[in-house]
């Protein structure tokens, strides 16, 4: 039996995107926001912008900021205990 290993790259965060990306400052220069940019881990990156991100880190696809928003909204999200149906 033969096996094929597939390399497959970890899950990039928000944070780590935008400081692939120049940083803080950098994308804020780059978008025209001043603080939204800070909020982006909790919020996720709103799709106009996406454009920019993948111009300023290369290789990033549009599939990795649509994980890392799914990943940084999740992570926000309240827990749901003891919810009743």
């Amino acid at each position: 039996m033969e096996f094929i290993s597939i390399a497959c790259q970890p899950m990039k965060t928000i944070p780590q995107i935008i400081e692939a990306a120049g940083g803080l400052k950098a994308v804020a220069e780059k978008t025209g926001l001043k603080d939204g940019v800070r909020k982006w881990p909790d919020i996720g990156v709103p799709d106009r912008y996406w454009a920019v991100l993948i111009d300023l880190v290369p290789g990033l696809t549009p599939e990795d900021l649509y994980d890392a928003n799914r990943a940084a909204r999740e992570a926000a999200a309240p827990a749901k205990t003891g919810e009743a149906a």
